[in-house]
Protein backbone atom coordinates (compact mmCIF):
# COMPACT_ATOMS: atom_id res chain seq x y z
CA UNK A 1 0.00 0.00 0.00
CA UNK A 2 0.96 3.62 0.06
CA UNK A 3 3.23 5.30 2.59
CA UNK A 4 1.63 7.20 5.03
CA UNK A 5 3.32 10.28 3.67
CA UNK A 6 1.78 9.80 0.53
CA UNK A 7 -2.26 9.42 2.16
CA UNK A 8 -1.97 12.95 4.09
CA UNK A 9 -1.12 16.13 3.66
CA UNK A 10 -0.64 18.88 5.82
CA UNK A 11 -3.91 20.87 7.24
CA UNK A 12 -6.46 20.55 9.30
CA UNK A 13 -9.56 22.96 8.60
CA UNK A 14 -7.82 25.90 10.70
CA UNK A 15 -8.40 28.51 8.37
CA UNK A 16 -7.24 32.21 9.82
CA UNK A 17 -6.00 30.12 12.94
CA UNK A 18 -2.15 29.94 13.30
CA UNK A 19 -1.34 26.23 13.40
CA UNK A 20 2.39 26.77 13.13
CA UNK A 21 1.59 26.47 17.09
CA UNK A 22 0.66 23.43 16.56
CA UNK A 23 2.47 20.18 16.47
CA UNK A 24 -0.05 17.98 14.49
CA UNK A 25 -2.09 19.46 11.78
CA UNK A 26 -2.30 16.83 9.13
CA UNK A 27 -5.26 15.51 6.83
CA UNK A 28 -5.57 12.41 4.74
CA UNK A 29 -5.62 13.95 1.02
CA UNK A 30 -8.11 11.78 -0.49
CA UNK A 31 -11.56 12.64 0.92
CA UNK A 32 -12.08 15.43 3.52
CA UNK A 33 -12.07 13.96 6.44
CA UNK A 34 -15.13 12.78 8.67
CA UNK A 35 -13.45 11.87 11.92
CA UNK A 36 -11.03 14.22 13.92
CA UNK A 37 -8.47 13.13 16.13
CA UNK A 38 -7.56 15.20 18.97
CA UNK A 39 -4.43 15.04 21.36
CA UNK A 40 -1.41 15.01 22.08
CA UNK A 41 1.99 12.59 20.60
CA UNK A 42 -0.38 9.43 21.75
CA UNK A 43 -3.22 10.51 19.10
CA UNK A 44 0.03 11.25 16.57
CA UNK A 45 1.76 7.68 17.03
CA UNK A 46 -2.29 6.18 16.32
CA UNK A 47 -2.81 8.49 13.53
CA UNK A 48 -0.94 6.61 10.65
CA UNK A 49 -2.96 3.22 11.35
CA UNK A 50 -5.85 4.98 11.46
CA UNK A 51 -5.34 6.59 8.15
CA UNK A 52 -3.88 3.33 6.64
CA UNK A 53 -7.51 1.35 8.28
CA UNK A 54 -9.84 3.87 7.15
CA UNK A 55 -12.50 3.43 4.48
CA UNK A 56 -13.90 5.28 2.13
CA UNK A 57 -16.11 8.41 3.38
CA UNK A 58 -14.09 7.64 6.80
CA UNK A 59 -11.27 9.70 6.62
CA UNK A 60 -9.40 11.06 9.53
CA UNK A 61 -7.38 14.04 10.33
CA UNK A 62 -5.22 14.94 13.40
CA UNK A 63 -5.37 17.91 15.14
CA UNK A 64 -3.00 19.01 18.40
CA UNK A 65 -0.24 19.92 20.06
CA UNK A 66 2.93 18.17 21.89
CA UNK A 67 2.62 16.96 25.82
CA UNK A 68 -1.27 19.71 25.98
CA UNK A 69 -4.24 18.56 26.73
CA UNK A 70 -7.46 19.71 24.67
CA UNK A 71 -8.77 20.64 27.41
CA UNK A 72 -10.57 24.58 27.60
CA UNK A 73 -10.46 26.92 30.18
CA UNK A 74 -7.66 25.77 31.71
CA UNK A 75 -4.22 26.37 32.04
CA UNK A 76 -1.20 24.28 32.88
CA UNK A 77 1.05 25.38 36.57
CA UNK A 78 4.08 23.17 36.76
CA UNK A 79 5.05 24.10 32.85
CA UNK A 80 7.03 21.09 31.00
CA UNK A 81 10.54 22.14 29.84
CA UNK A 82 9.88 22.91 26.26
CA UNK A 83 6.00 24.12 26.70
CA UNK A 84 4.74 27.12 27.16
CA UNK A 85 1.36 26.67 29.30
CA UNK A 86 -0.25 29.62 27.46
CA UNK A 87 0.28 28.05 24.43
CA UNK A 88 -1.21 24.52 25.11
CA UNK A 89 -3.89 26.50 26.19
CA UNK A 90 -4.54 29.04 22.72
CA UNK A 91 -4.18 25.97 20.95
CA UNK A 92 -6.58 23.69 23.28
CA UNK A 93 -8.73 26.76 22.33
CA UNK A 94 -8.26 27.13 18.50
CA UNK A 95 -8.26 23.47 17.76
CA UNK A 96 -11.54 22.99 19.42
CA UNK A 97 -13.32 25.55 17.52
CA UNK A 98 -11.66 24.93 14.46
CA UNK A 99 -12.66 21.58 14.39
CA UNK A 100 -16.72 22.27 15.70
CA UNK A 101 -17.03 24.29 13.49
CA UNK A 102 -15.88 22.21 10.72
CA UNK A 103 -19.04 20.87 8.89
CA UNK A 104 -17.51 17.15 7.56
CA UNK A 105 -16.21 16.09 10.73
CA UNK A 106 -19.10 13.64 12.46
CA UNK A 107 -17.26 12.07 15.16
CA UNK A 108 -13.99 13.00 17.48
CA UNK A 109 -12.04 11.15 19.23
CA UNK A 110 -10.12 12.38 21.88
CA UNK A 111 -6.33 10.78 23.02
CA UNK A 112 -4.14 11.83 25.01
CA UNK A 113 -1.15 10.66 27.29
CA UNK A 114 -2.47 10.17 30.87
CA UNK A 115 0.50 11.59 32.46
CA UNK A 116 -0.26 14.77 30.90
CA UNK A 117 -3.67 14.81 32.90
CA UNK A 118 -1.69 15.40 36.19
CA UNK A 119 -3.48 12.09 37.66
CA UNK A 120 0.08 10.47 37.62
CA UNK A 121 2.68 9.91 40.22
CA UNK A 122 5.69 12.15 39.16
CA UNK A 123 7.28 8.29 38.54
CA UNK A 124 4.78 7.83 35.50
CA UNK A 125 4.90 11.63 34.46
CA UNK A 126 8.51 11.73 33.12
CA UNK A 127 9.98 12.78 37.24
CA UNK A 128 7.19 15.47 36.92
CA UNK A 129 4.44 17.16 39.25
CA UNK A 130 1.73 18.43 36.55
CA UNK A 131 -1.31 20.65 37.93
CA UNK A 132 -3.42 22.82 36.26
CA UNK A 133 -5.78 25.92 36.83
CA UNK A 134 -8.43 27.10 35.79
CA UNK A 135 -8.02 30.02 33.29
CA UNK A 136 -7.73 33.16 35.29
CA UNK A 137 -6.50 31.50 38.94
CA UNK A 138 -2.53 30.51 39.76
CA UNK A 139 -4.54 28.26 42.27
CA UNK A 140 -4.21 24.49 41.58
CA UNK A 141 -7.33 22.92 40.99
CA UNK A 142 -7.71 18.89 41.20
CA UNK A 143 -10.66 19.42 38.88
CA UNK A 144 -9.43 21.41 36.47
CA UNK A 145 -8.74 19.22 34.09
CA UNK A 146 -12.15 17.50 34.05
CA UNK A 147 -13.57 20.60 34.00
CA UNK A 148 -11.82 21.61 30.73
CA UNK A 149 -12.41 18.55 28.99
CA UNK A 150 -15.98 18.69 29.73
CA UNK A 151 -15.81 22.09 27.90
CA UNK A 152 -14.74 20.51 25.18
CA UNK A 153 -17.07 17.59 25.15
CA UNK A 154 -19.41 19.89 25.39
CA UNK A 155 -18.57 22.45 22.17
CA UNK A 156 -18.49 19.56 20.62
CA UNK A 157 -21.45 18.36 20.98
CA UNK A 158 -23.23 21.13 20.83
CA UNK A 159 -21.65 21.08 17.55
CA UNK A 160 -23.28 17.81 16.50
CA UNK A 161 -20.64 15.55 16.60
CA UNK A 162 -20.15 12.18 18.69
CA UNK A 163 -17.51 12.49 20.74
CA UNK A 164 -15.32 9.29 21.80
CA UNK A 165 -12.79 9.78 24.81
CA UNK A 166 -9.61 7.16 24.33
CA UNK A 167 -8.27 5.42 27.52
CA UNK A 168 -4.94 5.49 27.19
CA UNK A 169 -2.27 2.72 26.43
CA UNK A 170 -0.77 1.10 30.03
CA UNK A 171 2.68 3.14 30.95
CA UNK A 172 5.88 0.78 30.68
CA UNK A 173 9.46 1.53 30.79
CA UNK A 174 11.25 2.62 27.68
CA UNK A 175 11.54 0.23 24.66
CA UNK A 176 15.15 1.68 24.29
CA UNK A 177 15.89 0.31 28.07
CA UNK A 178 13.74 -3.25 27.51
CA UNK A 179 14.70 -4.41 24.23
CA UNK A 180 17.25 -5.91 22.25
CA UNK A 181 17.33 -7.26 18.44
CA UNK A 182 19.71 -9.76 18.42
CA UNK A 183 21.33 -11.53 15.38
CA UNK A 184 20.16 -15.10 15.14
CA UNK A 185 17.54 -14.84 18.29
CA UNK A 186 14.93 -12.07 17.21
CA UNK A 187 13.92 -9.76 20.30
CA UNK A 188 14.96 -10.39 23.24
CA UNK A 189 13.08 -8.56 26.22
CA UNK A 190 14.24 -7.75 29.80
CA UNK A 191 11.57 -9.46 31.68
CA UNK A 192 11.16 -6.32 34.13
CA UNK A 193 9.75 -4.72 30.94
CA UNK A 194 6.19 -5.97 31.55
CA UNK A 195 3.80 -5.39 34.03
CA UNK A 196 0.59 -7.12 35.33
CA UNK A 197 -2.76 -6.03 34.58
CA UNK A 198 -3.54 -5.42 38.48
CA UNK A 199 -0.52 -3.09 38.33
CA UNK A 200 -1.37 -1.52 35.02
CA UNK A 201 -4.46 -0.75 36.23
CA UNK A 202 -3.12 0.58 40.18
CA UNK A 203 -0.66 3.00 38.22
CA UNK A 204 -3.94 4.63 36.59
CA UNK A 205 -6.55 4.47 39.37
CA UNK A 206 -6.29 8.63 39.26
CA UNK A 207 -6.73 8.65 36.10
CA UNK A 208 -9.60 6.35 35.98
CA UNK A 209 -11.44 8.11 38.00
CA UNK A 210 -10.51 11.36 35.70
CA UNK A 211 -12.53 9.06 33.07
CA UNK A 212 -15.27 8.10 35.14
CA UNK A 213 -16.10 11.90 36.38
CA UNK A 214 -15.62 12.65 32.43
CA UNK A 215 -18.45 10.38 32.11
CA UNK A 216 -20.55 11.47 35.14
CA UNK A 217 -20.67 15.07 33.07
CA UNK A 218 -21.16 13.90 30.21
CA UNK A 219 -23.73 11.43 29.59
CA UNK A 220 -23.25 11.47 25.88
CA UNK A 221 -19.76 10.60 25.74
CA UNK A 222 -18.41 7.73 24.48
CA UNK A 223 -15.59 5.73 26.49
CA UNK A 224 -12.57 3.32 24.42
CA UNK A 225 -10.57 1.05 26.03
CA UNK A 226 -7.60 -0.70 24.36
CA UNK A 227 -6.58 -1.91 27.67
CA UNK A 228 -7.41 -5.32 27.08
CA UNK A 229 -5.79 -5.56 23.53
CA UNK A 230 -2.46 -4.44 24.94
CA UNK A 231 -2.36 -6.30 28.03
CA UNK A 232 -3.48 -9.94 26.01
CA UNK A 233 -3.64 -12.43 29.31
CA UNK A 234 -3.57 -9.70 31.76
CA UNK A 235 -0.29 -8.95 31.57
CA UNK A 236 0.68 -5.59 29.82
CA UNK A 237 4.64 -6.09 27.76
CA UNK A 238 6.13 -4.64 25.09
CA UNK A 239 6.84 -7.00 22.85
CA UNK A 240 3.69 -9.70 22.73
CA UNK A 241 4.49 -13.36 20.47
CA UNK A 242 7.73 -11.43 19.29
CA UNK A 243 6.32 -8.10 17.89
CA UNK A 244 6.54 -4.64 19.84
CA UNK A 245 3.59 -3.04 20.40
CA UNK A 246 5.48 -0.45 21.22
CA UNK A 247 8.26 2.25 19.37
CA UNK A 248 9.72 4.78 21.99
CA UNK A 249 9.01 5.84 25.66
CA UNK A 250 5.23 5.29 25.91
CA UNK A 251 3.97 5.48 22.54
CA UNK A 252 2.88 2.68 20.34
CA UNK A 253 4.61 1.53 17.66
CA UNK A 254 2.90 0.55 13.61
CA UNK A 255 1.87 -2.54 15.24
CA UNK A 256 0.32 -1.36 18.63
CA UNK A 257 -1.09 1.46 16.91
CA UNK A 258 -2.83 -1.26 14.38
CA UNK A 259 -4.30 -3.27 16.50
CA UNK A 260 -5.45 -0.20 18.66
CA UNK A 261 -6.71 1.83 15.17
CA UNK A 262 -8.36 -1.86 13.88
CA UNK A 263 -11.14 -1.47 17.49
CA UNK A 264 -11.15 1.87 17.38
CA UNK A 265 -12.83 1.98 13.82
CA UNK A 266 -15.20 -0.92 14.97
CA UNK A 267 -16.06 0.94 18.05
CA UNK A 268 -16.66 4.18 16.22
CA UNK A 269 -19.37 1.62 13.75
CA UNK A 270 -21.17 0.40 16.93
CA UNK A 271 -21.74 3.59 18.65
CA UNK A 272 -22.23 5.76 15.65
CA UNK A 273 -25.50 7.81 16.08
CA UNK A 274 -27.92 7.12 13.26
Amino acid sequence: GAGINELVADGCGMAGKDPGKLTYCQSDRRQPPTYALLGDSHAGALFPALVRRSADQERWMLVGKSACVPALGIMRLATLDAYDARECASAAENLVHAVAANPNVKAVVIFTAARVTGTLTPELSEGRTIRYARAGSLKADPDAVAIGLSATIALLAAAGKHVVLGIDNPSLPDPMDCVRNIKGFGLQVNPACSISRAQADADYRNYRALIADLEHRNPQLSVFDPTDLLCPDAQCRLVNNGLSFYSYSDHLSDIGGDIVAHALIAFLHQKQPG
